[in-house]
This record gives C-alpha cells, sequence and structure tokens, in this order.
C-alpha cells in the first residue's frame, strides 16, 4: 500500500503544482498543463476507487487492478517529476 500511498501524494503535488503555475502560462502551455492535470486526475481517481475495495479479504482480482491503476498513474507522472 505504501506505493499506492506514494502514487496518490505525488498526484496531488503533481496536479497542485500545475494548477498554482497556470496563471503565467502563455494560451498553448496552459491547454497542455490542463490536458495532463487532466490526466492525472482520472488515473489518480482511478487508482483511489479500486484502493477503497482493498480489504484483508481481498481477492487477487482486485490486488490485480490495483497493480495496473498504480503502475498507469506511475507512468504518467514519471516525466513530470524528473
Amino acid at each position: 500500500m505504501s506505493r499506492v500511498d506514494k502514487a496518490l501524494t505525488l498526484a496531488d503535488i503533481v496536479i497542485s503544482a500545475g494548477e498554482s503555475n497556470l496563471s503565467s502560462l502563455d494560451d498553448e502551455a496552459r491547454q497542455d498543463v490542463q490536458s495532463i492535470i487532466k490526466e492525472v486526475q482520472k488515473k489518480r481517481q482511478e487508482l483511489l476507487d479500486v484502493r477503497i475495495k482493498i480489504s484483508p479479504d481481498s481477492n487477487n482480482e482486485i490486488l490485480q487492478k490495483l497493480e495496473e491503476k498504480v503502475g498507469a498513474l506511475e507512468t504518467e507522472l514519471e516525466p513530470l517529476v524528473r
């Protein structure tokens, strides 16, 4: 779960940083950043939705979905935090 929590926290940081810098960008850059923010928000929510279903009795299918969602979010965030 620590990997999930780390990815969710990182997504929150990226979203917050992007939103706080929107006003200083030109129109084209603003559209690009807004697009990235929307995609990160979507993947963050997908990961959160799966995480909420996790319990000690969770089956492998739910855990596999969690792994897929965290991987997708990490892939989206990787180039943004370098």
